[in-house]
């Protein structure tokens, strides 16, 4: 009997860590897998109290090097994330956390990644013209602006700007 009980409780955990976003292995660990959420295309409630605890714990080194060197060099993320190169590559070196404030900017640009791949339909183009300069953004270019939140925010505003057809 004790044994259905516990059977009963995993699947239930399972269920609850599928509905959160958490994968297999995050869900023995109890971390929350904002990867697999982020990059969904689904959003909500749910996804924004996982991007909150997902910061408040920190986001893992096996969830940042997922992203890590795919959109930007090492010299950009660590200029957003307002820490120097070599400690970034320690980090990952030796697979540590980012800290709160560390993994809240790190969210905050994968969010602008997401929305911004979504609006131009192609990465490429996408990551093109986070590199160019923008009249809109005070003739800068918009990758420049994601090491702050005012930024990380001007540049969202431009992109539904961009979706909705409103040109400035």
């Amino acid at each position: 009997m004790a044994k259905e009980k516990t059977n009963t409780g995993s699947r239930l955990l399972h269920k609850d860590a599928k509905k959160k976003g958490m994968s297999d292995k995050s869900k023995r660990t109890g971390e929350f897998d904002f990867m697999s959420t982020m990059m969904s295309g689904k959003s909500g409630l749910g996804e924004t109290f996982g991007l909150i605890e997902a910061t408040r714990k920190g986001i893992s080194y096996t969830n940042y090097k997922k992203i890590l060197e795919k959109y930007f060099f090492l010299s950009d993320w660590a200029k957003m994330l307002h820490i120097n190169e070599r400690t970034l590559q320690r980090y990952k070196q030796n697979k540590k956390k980012l800290d709160i404030r560390q993994s809240e900017k790190f969210l905050g640009v994968i969010i602008v990644l997401k929305e911004g791949i979504n609006v131009f339909g192609d990465k490429e183009k996408f990551i093109s013209w986070l590199n160019t300069l923008n009249l809109a953004l005070g003739n800068t270019k918009p990758k420049d602006l994601l090491d702050t939140n005012f930024g990380i925010n001007l540049v969202k505003d431009e992109l539904k700007r961009i979706e909705y057809g409103i040109f400035a």
